[in-house]
C-alpha cells in the first residue's frame, strides 16, 4: 500500500520543522488554535487564506499544501530572476534567516550564524 500524505500531515510536518507548537503555528498564520488543531487532525481543510498565510509566513507554496507537489526549480529561478534587486536580496536574507533559525548550516556554522545574527541586530 503507498501512503498518501495529506494536507494535514503535510502542514504538520511544516510546523515541527520549525520546532513550533500547535498553538505557536496558529498564531503565526492568524487563525484560532482550535481552527488549526482541526485541520492537522485532518477533520477541516485549509482555506485558501491559511494556505496564502503558508506561504507568506513560511515560503511554502499552496499548491504542496493541497496536493503535495511543490513548483518546479525552473519556474522558481524564473520568478527570483525576473525580482528587482530588493527582491532578490529579501529572498537572501530570508533564506539566511532560516538557515540560522533552524541550524540547518553546514561548514563554519558558527561563523555563519554570527554574520547572520549581526545583520538582523540594530546597533
Amino acid at each position: 500500500m503507498i501512503y498518501d500524505e495529506s494536507s494535514a500531515d503535510r502542514l504538520k510536518k511544516l510546523r515541527k520543522s520549525f520546532e513550533l507548537t500547535q498553538e505557536q503555528m496558529a498564531e503565526k498564520l492568524g487563525i484560532s488554535v482550535s481552527l488549526y488543531k482541526g485541520i492537522e487532525a485532518g477533520k477541516l481543510e485549509a482555506s485558501r487564506r491559511t494556505a496564502d498565510a503558508v506561504q507568506h509566513s513560511f515560503g511554502v507554496s499552496a499548491d504542496y499544501i493541497y496536493c503535495g507537489t511543490l513548483r518546479d526549480d525552473t519556474e522558481l529561478w524564473n520568478k527570483i530572476y525576473e525580482c528587482d534587486d530588493e527582491g532578490k536580496m529579501k529572498i537572501m536574507f530570508r533564506l539566511m534567516n532560516y538557515f540560522a533559525v533552524n541550524k540547518k548550516l553546514t561548514q563554519d556554522d558558527d561563523k555563519i550564524e554570527r554574520v547572520v545574527k549581526d545583520m538582523f541586530d540594530e546597533e
